[in-house]
């Protein structure tokens, strides 16, 4: 009867030990990936960084009168065709705005 409870007891434990062991495994996942996600935010990203000087640029009237109508065309050449979408429709987007 006594080995009957202790088995009992030992199986809640080992079950509430599983518990807890799996909170923590959670809490610690969510610190290391808060920690990335900050981390990530301080590395530059290329396309970001021309998007905002095109829309400075455009926004401050600087370059010419066609640069200034067309904020891409302060921006890098990028060689894929999905690039070059995704940066005409910023491009209308901001055109669209200005007006």
């Amino acid at each position: 009867m006594e080995d009957d409870l202790r088995i009992g007891l030992d199986e809640d434990f080992d079950e509430e030990k599983k518990k807890l062991m799996e909170i923590q495994k959670a809490r610690i996942h969510d610190i290391v990936h808060g920690g990335f996600i900050a981390l990530k935010s301080l590395i530059p990203n290329p396309i970001k960084a021309s998007i905002r000087k095109a829309i400075r640029d455009h926004l401050n009237g600087k370059g010419t009168e066609s640069s200034s109508a067309d904020p891409t065309k302060s921006m890098k050449a990028l060689e894929t065709k999905e690039t070059e979408n995704k940066i005409n429709t910023l491009q209308q987007n901001i055109n669209n705005l200005c007006k």
